[in-house]
């Protein structure tokens, strides 16, 4: 008469499960970085269109309507709006130096929200002439 072998015995499958779950446990935390990782992207992407989309907007203001004034690091009224109380866009507008009444833009996002690693946040400069 012949042995039948009629599939695996239970202990080749708790030998499996064991393993995979040993491999399971070693990935798991390749996971939550990668989680992390993809929220900080996030933040900071936010705050550079953010900043983009506040640079376009002065760029497109005539010249002679840019008013001097406003603070990168602090709110001054009217140089500085909170977008969906996570983030807050400051300006400054400056005098170029030198003669041709230029002016210089400085627009900076900046994330409100608690994030992995410091502060999010980003910087432009552009300069405007006649």
């Amino acid at each position: 008469m012949k042995a039948r072998d009629d599939g695996f015995s239970l202990v080749e499958v708790l030998i499996a499960i064991t393993l995979i779950g040993f491999i399971a446990l070693s990935v798991a935390p390749m996971f939550v970085i990668a989680s992390r990782s993809n929220l900080s992207a996030s933040h900071l992407g936010t705050c550079s269109a953010l900043a983009m989309k506040r640079m376009e907007l002065l760029r497109t203001t005539t010249l002679s309507s840019l008013i001097v004034g406003g603070s990168l690091t602090s709110d001054v009224a009217g140089y500085a709006s909170t977008e969906n109380g996570d983030f807050v866009v400051r300006w400054r507008v400056s005098d170029l130096s030198d003669p041709s009444g230029g002016k210089l833009i400085e627009v900076r996002s900046l994330s409100l929200r608690p994030s992995i690693g410091p502060n999010k946040q980003i910087t432009f400069m552009t300069s405007r002439v006649p």
